[in-house]
Formats: structure tokens, C-alpha cells, sequence
């Protein structure tokens, strides 16, 4: 007979109360109830439409109840305040507008690299924390970067490096060949798979261009085929990258189909044919080690379907925010950013302990390399959860240097970081 969960008042499991006890300041769990309740409150301008911004808002939404019932416990309130954007633009108005009237203790939001510009720069001058749970451009963490912005969205040297290492060093296909968007955004995927390929050992053996909103990819991927190489990375954006991968497929490509980027939302929806072989996430619904299963339990009961990286980065942003104010004891700026940067980590239920990089501010944190199912069950089957990054054995001194393995390191950043606003 399973022995039932001894409850705390209010409900709560014995391990949900150590959990929470473990974050609290001694004594705080005590004698709270005939105090005043704080309310603590973040900020969360959701992106209109789409369904990343479903996945996002959900993520969001269920930290902030988590959240909410947690706080009960140290006789605290806490709110997530929501807002729309229909266009980057827009999103800075909203986020200072809750950050002055809410009193928020930070502002999480925006999808893309325009958008988290848009809002880390108003929140910046308003000296408001900002949490980019969406966008890995590296402009945002290089040149353009803030004090008061943090990023749980992983960059994009941090993907490219896990994609290589799964390709040179797991997989063996050392020589790569690259096809890339003609603009910008294809410009920046192909140098950091660049940079990634030869720092994991590989080399670049052919490389092309095709303009975005190309139909026929069959005579590049022929020219890029006849360099012989045992990997092909496509640089490409959502609709061109799967028409890409199908007819390089219909033509008979015999390697490893890769991709750098590919949009958590959409993957679940695009069929298998038309998916790369692989490609590196920040979480996946068959996800198990580490009480995966038991967070994507709680992603599948409150979407109504399983959730992915869009809802576990908002997820994640909420839930860092909130064990901050906790474990710091301060809702400032000033105290919030040097803790922050300091020897703090915090659980994402991967593994690793999560911590800030100081000298950029990104989420060290591990990747996950997805790969695709030749003969799905279903919609939510076209891909699977197959190995970690960094690999095991990676050298490194402490967890943080081997999770310091993805993305730029303090000596390759643009960052440069002004004073902590109020210190």
C-alpha cells in the first residue's frame, strides 16, 4: 500500500515545504501570518498572436501561480502583470508603464531581437530589470548590452557550439558544408556555426547562398553535396529551412541534416520529412532526467498539450526572478544585480545548476540535442530528446566553466557594462 504524502497546512507536500524552506532567509518561514504581506510583482508584455507567444504566455502563467502559492508560505503575495505588443515598437510603453505603476521588480518579454532591443533599452534608462526569455541574437548580449538585462533565452554562439560538438565530436562529421540565408540574420547563424564548427575540431568544406524566399534549392544543394562532406548545416529561416531539408532529401543527401535554429513552436507541427536530423533546444516535452517528467507533466496539464522551449524559458524567467527577490531579501536594482552576477543558482530541472555569466549576463545552461523520427506516432513524435550538451567529461574546473563552454567567452564579448544604476 503507497504511503500517503505527509501534508504541511495549507496543503503543501513535505518536499514542496523544504523546497521552499531551503530558499527562505532563517527564521522566515516563521511568524509571518500577522505580518503586513509583501507583494512582490513582475511584469510580462506578451507578444500578440502566434504560437510562440502561447507557449510563452504559458510558461509565464505557471510559474506565477507556482510562484503565487509558494509566497503564501512566507507571507508574501506575488503578481505577474500582463500586457500586449502588436510590433516592437509598442513593447516598450507597456513595460515602463508597469514597471512605474506596479512597482515591478522586473519585465520579462519579447520574441525577437527587435523587440527585447526595444524594451531592454527603455527599461535600462528607467533603471528596471529585464529578462529576454525569447530573442538569442548576440547583439543583445555583445554591443548592445545593458546592466539591467539578463537572458534566459540562450545565445546564438550558445546553440551553434552545442550543434558542432554534437556533430564533430558525438556524430563524427568533421567535414561540414553550410548553406545561408542572403541577409542578415543568415549572416549572423552562419558565422557563429563558423566559429562553432572549428572550435569543436570540424572543418567548413563548401559553403553557398540562396536569397530568402528561394523555392528550388536543388542545384546549391548539389554544388554543396559534391564537396563530399559528412554533415550539411542549414542556416535558413523556418519555411525555406524545411522546404530545403525535404528536397535535400527527395535527392537523395545520405548525411546528417543540421540546423542551428529551429522555432520550438513550429516543430511540432512541420512533418518528419521535412524536419533536419537535428538540432540543439533549450528543453523538450520527453524530457525526463532531473524531474523533467515531473515539469512537463505540469507544461502538459496546463497547456492542454505538451510544452516546449518557448514555455520553459518563460517558466524559467518567473521562477529565477522570484527565488531572487526571495533568497536577496530586496526588490532593488542595486541589490538584485550584483546578486545576480554573484555565486547564485538556481533549479531549471536540468541538471546543472543555473547561474548568470557576468560578464554578459546569459543563463549558463545545458542544450539539448533533438532529433528527428523517421516514423512518428503522432504530431508530437516527429522529434526526441537525444543527448545533452556539454558532453560528459567535458574539462572544465567547476560546473560553471564547463557550461561556460557555450557561447562567448568573457574574452570574445562586445559586452561592456556601465555601473550598476543606484549602487
Amino acid at each position: 500500500m503507497r504511503a500517503k504524502a505527509v501534508r504541511r497546512p495549507g496543503g503543501w507536500s513535505r518536499r514542496r515545504f523544504l523546497v521552499a524552506a531551503a530558499l527562505a532567509p532563517a527564521g522566515a518561514l516563521l511568524g509571518r501570518r500577522a505580518a503586513a504581506r509583501e507583494v512582490i510583482r513582475v511584469g510580462y508584455v506578451a507578444s500578440r498572436g502566434g504560437g510562440a507567444a502561447e507557449y510563452a504566455t504559458a510558461g509565464a502563467r505557471l510559474s506565477a501561480k507556482e510562484a503565487r502559492a509558494t509566497a503564501e508560505m512566507f507571507g508574501k503575495r506575488f503578481e505577474l502583470i500582463e500586457a500586449e505588443a502588436g510590433t516592437p515598437t509598442e513593447a516598450a510603453q507597456p513595460a515602463t508603464e508597469i514597471a512605474a505603476k506596479a512597482n515591478a521588480v522586473a519585465i520579462l518579454g519579447g520574441l525577437d531581437e527587435a523587440t527585447c532591443r526595444h524594451m531592454a533599452q527603455a527599461l535600462g534608462a528607467s533603471r528596471v530589470l529585464y529578462v529576454n526569455a525569447g530573442s538569442p541574437a548576440e547583439s543583445l548580449r555583445g554591443a548592445g548590452c545593458h546592466r539591467t538585462a539578463f537572458h534566459v533565452e540562450a545565445s546564438l554562439a550558445a546553440y551553434a557550439d552545442a550543434l558542432a560538438v554534437h556533430l564533430v565530436r558525438q556524430a563524427k562529421a568533421g567535414r561540414v558544408a553550410l548553406l545561408t540565408a542572403e541577409d542578415a540574420a543568415g549572416r549572423s547563424l552562419e558565422g557563429a556555426v563558423r566559429r562553432a564548427i572549428g572550435r569543436a575540431g570540424g572543418t567548413i568544406v563548401e559553403a553557398a547562398t540562396v536569397s530568402p524566399g528561394t523555392s528550388d534549392f536543388r542545384p546549391v544543394l548539389t554544388q554543396l553535396l559534391k564537396a563530399s562532406p559528412q554533415a550539411l548545416v542549414l542556416n535558413l529561416p523556418g519555411p525555406d529551412l524545411y522546404a530545403a531539408v525535404r528536397q535535400a532529401r527527395e535527392g537523395g543527401a545520405a548525411i546528417p541534416l543540421a540546423a542551428p535554429l529551429v522555432e520550438p513552436a513550429e516543430a511540432g507541427a512541420v512533418d518528419a520529412g521535412s524536419l533536419p536530423d537535428a538540432w540543439p533546444s533549450l528543453w523538450s516535452h520527453d524530457f525526463r532526467p532531473y524531474s523533467g517528467r515531473e515539469l512537463n507533466s505540469r507544461f502538459r496539464k496546463a497547456l492542454g498539450r505538451p510544452g516546449e522551449s518557448r514555455m520553459w524559458a518563460h517558466w524559467c524567467a518567473v521562477k529565477i526572478l522570484w527565488e531572487a527577490v526571495l533568497k536577496r531579501g530586496s526588490t532593488a536594482p542595486a541589490d538584485l544585480i550584483p546578486f545576480l552576477e554573484g555565486d547564485v543558482s538556481f533549479d531549471g530541472h536540468k541538471g546543472a545548476g543555473l547561474s548568470f555569466r557576468p560578464w554578459d549576463h546569459q543563463l549558463r545552461q545545458p542544450l539539448l540535442i533533438l532529433r528527428r523520427q523517421a516514423a512518428p506516432k503522432d504530431r508530437w513524435g516527429t522529434y526526441a530528446f537525444a543527448q545533452e550538451v556539454p558532453l560528459r567529461g567535458t574539462p572544465g574546473a567547476t560546473e560553471e566553466a564547463v557550461l561556460d563552454t557555450l557561447g562567448l567567452g568573457s574574452g570574445e564579448t562586445a559586452c561592456r557594462f556601465g555601473p550598476i544604476p543606484g549602487a
